[in-house]
């Protein structure tokens, strides 16, 4: 049987009418009970009726924006670069008015979709930092017109992105010029950015006359612990015998160095290593790990920008946000004959 008001009116203990006025954002609510039925609505699988959202949306807006963000249980909103992202996207969103709130990771046999949560949260649009792009409440959402902008899907209508290949591609100058041709280059294989990033390997490679070797590339997920040790591994083993070893991360090139110490390898003097993203983390430590920065601040605020502009309806000429790099030059990579 579907969820309606008089549900959720008793779960929150307070009248139908309180309910409504929260959905219909009048009165004078407070912030605590407005997110005790937003939240409640939320968990029951409230659906308001089209005539309902229409008369609503069509005097106001709840000025609310969504973020997505599954990446994985330990990191999450933890993760630096995401961190920084959203940091930057809400500065840009409280200029206009509009706060932001976190929608939770639908599993596939979850029977609420992600149109019927944007829609019992009162959602205006949503920005998709992370998302499981094979699952079909991603389709689902990708398929709805609700306004939306993500962030490394090239697949999508309005996206932003950094310059991945361009980056990859610069960070094998790097290594050639530090005496390294034999590099193993850690790809996710998620499509994509992970694409554009192993196109940006192999033009590197080709651009300083190294031949592509297939073993160059090693197959490992990002984001932790137990990737670093799977792509080192698979490195090490890998029978090119590397002089540095590529992550696809930040966070995984910090995990692999006392991985690579527990089994007698020193970063750089025995294996150089290189990393992505250029969280803070990455460049604290000792040693410091030449990586890719990608540049937060702009990612955000383009995102902003581009999710504003299709709230307030105006033209947009430019869909896809492409925002450059820099490379950091650490100490974790050594220099060779």
């Amino acid at each position: 049987m579907a969820c309606t008001i008089y549900d959720i009116a008793k779960k929150c203990n307070c009248s139908t009418t309180t309910v409504s006025k929260v959905f219909n954002n009048v009165g004078k609510i407070s912030k605590e009970k407005k997110k005790e039925i937003l939240d409640a609505a939320s968990e029951l699988g409230y659906v308001r009726s089209h005539s309902a959202i229409s008369l609503a949306s069509s005097s106001r807006s709840n000025h609310l924006i969504g973020v997505v963000l599954h990446i994985s249980e330990e990191k999450s909103i933890t993760h630096e670069l995401f961190s920084e992202i959203i940091n930057s996207l809400r500065i840009e969103v409280e200029k206009e008015g509009y706060d932001i709130c976190f929608l939770r990771n639908l599993k596939s046999d979850d029977k609420l979709t992600y149109t019927q949560l944007v829609n019992s949260r009162g959602i205006d649009g949503i920005v998709i930092l992370s998302m499981e792009t094979e699952s079909k409440k991603f389709t689902q959402l990708m398929n709805t017109d609700i306004p939306k902008v993500s962030f490394d899907l090239l697949n999508s209508e309005y996206y932003v992105t950094s310059m991945n290949k361009e980056g990859v591609a610069g960070l094998v100058d790097y290594l050639v010029s530090m005496g390294h041709t034999r590099i193993c280059y850690v790809n996710p294989d998620t499509g994509g950015v992970a694409k554009k990033r192993l196109e940006g390997f192999i033009e590197g490679l080709a651009k300083n006359n190294i031949p592509f070797d297939s073993r160059m590339v090693i197959k490992a997920p990002y984001y932790s612990t137990g990737a670093a040790k799977i792509a080192t591994d698979k490195a090490l083993n890998s029978g090119i015998e590397p002089t540095v070893i590529m992550y696809p991360d930040d966070y995984t090139a910090v995990s692999a160095i006392p991985y690579l110490r527990s089994i007698g390898l020193k970063v750089p003097n025995d294996i150089s290593i290189t990393g992505f993203d250029g969280v803070e983390l990455s460049q604290v430590m000792r040693p410091s790990i030449v990586t890719v920065k990608q540049d937060t601040k702009e990612i955000g605020k383009n995102c902003a920008k581009l999710l504003l502009k299709q709230l307030k309806k105006q033209e947009i000429e430019k869909r896809h946000v492409i925002v450059p790099v820099q490379i950091l030059k650490g100490e974790s990579v050594k220099k060779i004959n």
